[in-house]
């Protein structure tokens, strides 16, 4: 790669927040840019007033501001896939939902990001967020370290993401024809996405991701934040629980270091669960031997394509059996521990584990992801007096919508 950056234009795509829009423009008129960065303001068809005028009234010495007013309702899906096809006029875009928050340093990031991967096949995408929450597992997330600034995972990004035009045009080309019944026989694709809506354009980036053998890449160091404001397509209530750390905004800023894609030490696959060469080095078996399957979430189906399975379900037979102790949690593949009844995974036969019709993790399971003890005094104190008032609030909130 030689010392030229691209220079993507950023698109915002805005609805009806507009406390959630007014605070990503602050954020985007604080960050650092190089001249003559174009922001475009993507208005989805019937975007509230105050959103109208709030985009219309901003204004930045930092880039060329341009308001692009749908006329109709596009839909989430078809708004974002509208927003990535102006990597086709830029050359690159970055795509940002009103309720993001960016970091000061995210432009210089994804430029420098996006040229290092652009004639890389295998990168499909490049993400700003970092991920600290297995979305499919509902557990904390954490990749190994692999002495980069980046790794790679098959799971698209949808909280702050970015296309060159080589990417997006590959994706455009699989998006043909493609429909929601089609996605849906993707075996591949965990079940949670599947339960996705037809309007999720990620769960289309996904299959995409799963039957072209492409990843994304993300960073260890959060360069944008999802704050899920209320009012959201998806997820109308909000929710804190998509935040991530972010850096200081006074830090200075340095230079990413990015992961080469012949580097597949640290790897994740569709379902976030690790499959780089750390792994395989562990076990002593091939890649092509195991299927990994940590969270126990995957079907059997996908199991019984390898011979063996590394994973949280049970077995009567297991070969070796580890203990939750180190983390991330594959770093327990170093150390295997005898058969007991304190093991938190094991490698099996494929055709001996057993198949979980409802995944019932244990205590001192939750306790290792969140690095709390949940039996503690104070946990169970905080529990015991939050808990009524919690259903109390569930059942009048169901009373009232049904």
């Amino acid at each position: 790669m030689d010392e030229q950056t691209m220079t993507p234009v950023i698109a915002v795509l805005a609805y009806r927040r507009a406390p959630a829009l007014n605070r990503l423009l602050n954020a985007l008129d604080a960050a650092h840019y190089p001249d003559d960065v174009q922001l475009i303001i993507s208005l989805e068809g019937g975007a509230s007033p105050e959103v109208v005028a709030l985009a219309k009234q901003f204004r930045s010495n930092k880039f060329n501001v341009k308001v692009l007013e749908h006329d109709r309702c596009l839909g989430l899906r078809e708004h974002v896939l509208a927003c990535g096809d102006l990597a086709l006029e830029y050359g690159s875009v970055i795509v940002l939902e009103d309720d993001l928050f960016v970091d000061p340093f995210f432009y210089q990031y994804a430029s420098s990001a996006l040229q290092y991967y652009d004639d890389a096949d295998l990168v499909a995408g490049i993400a700003l967020y970092k991920h600290e929450r297995n979305e499919y597992a509902d557990l904390p997330f954490t990749p190994m370290g692999n002495g980069y600034s980046t790794y790679l995972m098959q799971l698209a990004c949808s909280w702050g993401q970015c296309w060159s035009k080589k990417q997006w045009l590959k994706f455009k080309e699989w998006y043909k024809g493609k429909d929601h019944a089609y996605l849906n026989a993707i075996e591949g694709l965990p079940l949670a996405a599947k339960n996705w809506p037809e309007s999720s354009w990620k769960k289309y980036f996904h299959g995409f991701l799963i039957e072209t053998k492409r990843f994304f890449v993300y960073p260890y160091e959060a360069y944008s934040t999802n704050c899920s404001d209320e009012g959201g397509e998806h997820i109308s209530n909000g929710t804190i629980f998509h935040q991530v750390s972010m850096g200081s905004p006074q830090r200075e800023f340095v230079r990413p270091i990015f992961v080469p894609v012949s580097n597949t030490e640290v790897l994740y696959d569709a379902y976030m669960e690790p499959i780089g060469d750390f792994v395989w080095r562990s076990l002593g078996l091939d890649a092509e031997k195991v299927e990994v399957d940590m969270q126990g979430i995957k079907p059997k189906k996908l199991l019984i394509r390898k011979q063996y399975t590394l994973t949280s379900k049970k077995s009567n037979n297991p070969i070796r059996a580890y203990e939750q102790s180190y983390k991330p949690p594959e770093m327990n593949m170093m150390f295997p521990v005898p058969d007991s009844k304190s093991m938190s995974w094991i490698l099996a036969k494929s055709v001996d584990v057993k198949e979980n019709k409802r995944i019932i993790r244990s205590v001192e399971s939750y306790s290792y992801y969140v690095g709390i003890n949940l039996m503690s005094r104070a946990v169970i104190k905080a529990l015991l007096l939050g808990l009524p008032g919690s259903l109390m609030r569930k059942l009048n909130s169901a009373r009232w919508t049904d």
